[in-house]
């Protein structure tokens, strides 16, 4: 998830870390896993060959070149951006993620949350942003304990 005081700034966050060329490339390196197709041969800023294939996964490759399904040729790096941006988006106040999550765990179901920076990129910053500001909200919300019983790792694992 991505928390600020404002969903613009949420927002705009988001735009700046999917849009770095050392965000893109890690993208790129993880489709590349699986399809087998090394993206370092291409321009970043020209489409890809439309009758590119491959002989890893072919539905990998289909679903990345689609990106987000609007008409029209993208480049790489606006696939890539694509790739990195769908599915369950976790953007926005602290209370408006809290609640999309709670929504998410609803639907879905689970028991608990695994939280990841988008770009892997862990920082003090990013941590004090989830731990001062979104995680009181899912305490508030009931969605993540308050205290924990366990006086080991293990014991609170176990809890579960």
């Amino acid at each position: 998830p991505v928390v600020a005081p404002t969903e613009e700034e949420a927002r705009a966050e988001v735009q700046r870390l999917v849009s770095t060329d050392s965000y893109i490339e890690k993208q790129l390196v993880g489709i590349s896993s699986n399809t087998e197709i090394d993206f370092k041969q291409f321009d970043w800023d020209e489409p890809l060959p439309a009758d590119l294939t491959t002989n890893g996964e072919r539905g990998s490759l289909e679903h990345f070149m689609r990106g987000d399904g609007s008409p029209g040729p993208k480049t790489l790096r606006q696939l890539a951006i694509d790739w990195a941006t769908t599915g369950i988006e976790f953007v926005g106040t602290p209370e408006t993620v809290a609640r999309q999550m709670g929504e998410a765990m609803e639907e879905i179901g689970g028991d608990g949350f695994l939280i990841m920076k988008p770009g892997w990129d862990l920082n003090r910053n990013y941590i004090a942003s989830i731990t001062d500001s979104l995680v009181p909200e899912l305490q508030r919300l009931g969605l993540t304990r308050t205290e924990y019983t366990g006086s080991t790792l293990r014991e609170t694992l176990r809890e579960f």
